[in-house]
C-alpha cells in the first residue's frame, strides 16, 4: 500500500471551474480610464492578468484559509508632481498588486471597524552574491505598514550563522506608501470551505 494525495487535483479543479470564464469589465459611462484595461491585463507589472492573479489567491485561500494582497504605488522620490499631467507622465498612479504568502505576515492589529491599524511582514531570502563563490548570504527583511508609511528593517548574514536573541535589526528607511490606509488586504474563507 502507498499514500497518494488527491488534494492538489481537487484544489486545482475547484479553481479552474470557478475561473473558467474571463472577467468582463463594464462601466457607466462606457469610457473609462485606460488604467483599468491595463490593470486587467497586467495587474502585477510582471505580465500576470487579473483573472490569473485572483485564481492564485483563491487557491491559496483554499489551502491556508486566507490569502494576502499588497497594493503598491511608485515612489515619487521625494519630488511630488506639480500638476496632474506630470503625475500621469511619471506613472505615479499606476497601482500594482503583490501576493503575500500567509506565513510572511507576522502580526497585525485592527480597529473597531475591522480596518488594519498596522501590519508586519517578514521575508527571508538566501542569495549567492557572486556566481563563482560557494558562500551564501541570508537576507531577512521586516516591513511595518501603518496608515501612512512603510518602515523597512533588514539584516544580512552568512548562511549557517544563527541570530542572537538580542540582535538589533536596524531600520533602513521609512517612506510613504501613498494610500490613505494600510495597503494590505486579507481574504478569508469560512472554515467550511477549507480543503486542507
Amino acid at each position: 500500500a502507498h499514500y497518494e494525495s488527491h488534494v492538489n487535483t481537487i484544489v486545482n479543479q475547484f479553481a479552474s471551474q470557478l475561473f473558467s470564464c474571463p472577467f468582463i469589465v463594464r462601466s457607466d459611462p462606457e469610457q473609462i480610464d485606460e488604467f483599468y484595461s491595463e490593470f486587467k491585463e497586467d495587474c502585477d507589472l510582471n505580465g500576470r492578468d487579473l483573472l490569473t492573479f485572483v485564481q492564485h489567491l483563491f487557491t491559496t485561500s483554499l489551502i491556508h484559509g486566507k490569502a494576502w494582497v499588497l497594493l503598491n504605488l511608485p515612489s515619487d522620490q521625494n519630488s511630488p508632481p506639480e500638476n496632474l499631467l506630470e503625475y500621469q507622465e511619471r506613472g505615479l498612479g499606476r497601482v500594482w498588486l503583490t501576493d503575500v504568502e500567509p506565513d510572511e505576515v507576522l502580526d497585525w492589529e485592527i480597529d473597531e471597524f475591522g480596518q488594519f491599524i498596522w501590519v508586519i511582514t517578514h521575508t527571508k531570502e538566501i542569495k549567492r552574491l557572486n556566481p563563482r563563490s560557494d558562500s551564501k548570504t541570508v537576507v531577512e527583511t521586516w516591513k511595518l505598514y501603518d496608515s501612512e508609511n512603510v518602515e523597512t528593517f533588514q539584516i544580512s548574514y552568512e548562511k549557517g550563522k544563527t541570530l542572537k536573541k538580542d540582535e538589533i535589526i536596524s531600520s533602513i528607511g521609512k517612506e510613504k506608501h501613498g494610500f490613505p490606509r494600510v495597503p494590505l488586504l486579507k481574504i478569508c474563507l469560512p472554515e467550511g470551505l477549507w480543503l486542507i
